[in-house]
């Protein structure tokens, strides 16, 4: 198991990526919303 090391940092690393790209989506969904609710006229 040479590349044990190197498969569980590339894991790691995409579990932090996909985390942040979640997080920020959820942010952008919530800014979003709010602005549809504040100005739902138009």
């Amino acid at each position: 198991m040479f590349n044990f090391t190197l498969v569980k940092e590339s894991t790691i690393v995409l579990s932090a990526f996909a985390i942040i790209q979640i997080a920020y989506f959820l942010v952008i969904r919530a800014g979003y919303l709010r602005q549809l609710r504040s100005g739902a006229t138009g």
